[in-house]
């Protein structure tokens, strides 16, 4: 993992770290707010006095708008309002829950992206290689599954090359594969489906 090279540590009051007190960071008037806890922190001081990272370690939780992320390891920047997490990370987005064991994550602009990982917000369920988190409401899914069966491993699924998902109104999906079990059915260049309201999704029945 790169992070910038440090140069004096600031231990924060452990006292405040036990009693789980999230802390706030200061930001630009044009920023979101972040805030975060962790069982232990460290601050890395930059040549002008800022915090140029924090390294945290231990039950991570950062909490920033519509967002909610945990991790058991994590460097993050301040300025840049960016975090690089690993260890049982859990992504809490309006398009649903990611888990993965490593990620990035900007909190500025709400971009980020994962090593391979687990997709759920019921009732689509998926698996990815990697997942790219365009805002809270849209992903990109690389290389992996979707499927309406909560099952692991699910009685059936669409195998993808990629698959974007907007919160509430679509997925599509490239290079489609329609699978029962191990047996492929039917592939599709595209395939599309709504997700509004009104809509019913009848994967099982199309196959």
């Amino acid at each position: 993992m790169l992070v910038p090279r440090r140069t004096v540590l600031f231990i924060f009051p452990l006292i405040c770290l036990v009693c789980g007190v999230f802390f706030p960071e200061i930001t630009r008037a044009d920023s979101r707010p972040v805030f975060w806890k962790a069982d232990n922190s460290e601050a890395v001081i930059a040549s002008d006095g800022s915090v140029a990272e924090v390294i945290l370690k231990g039950n991570i939780s950062f909490v920033s708008e519509d967002q909610t992320i945990t991790a058991q390891e994590g460097h993050y920047f301040p300025d840049k309002q960016e975090a690089v997490l690993s260890g049982k990370v859990r992504l809490l987005l309006r398009a649903g829950t990611v888990d993965t064991n490593e990620a990035f994550y900007s909190f500025a602009n709400g971009f980020g992206f994962t090593g391979e990982a687990i997709f759920a917000n019921p009732p689509w369920f998926g698996k990815a290689k990697r997942i790219e988190i365009k805002n809270s409401e849209d992903l990109l899914l690389r290389d992996g599954y979707i499927t309406t069966c909560d099952l692991a491993p699910p009685h059936y699924r669409v195998t993808l090359k990629s698959a974007s998902l907007k919160k509430n109104e679509w997925i599509k999906i490239k290079s489609a594969t329609f699978m029962v079990g191990k047996v492929p059915v039917f592939h599709l260049p595209e395939f599309s489906q709504s997700l509004g309201s009104a809509e019913v999704f009848a994967l099982g029945a199309a196959i």
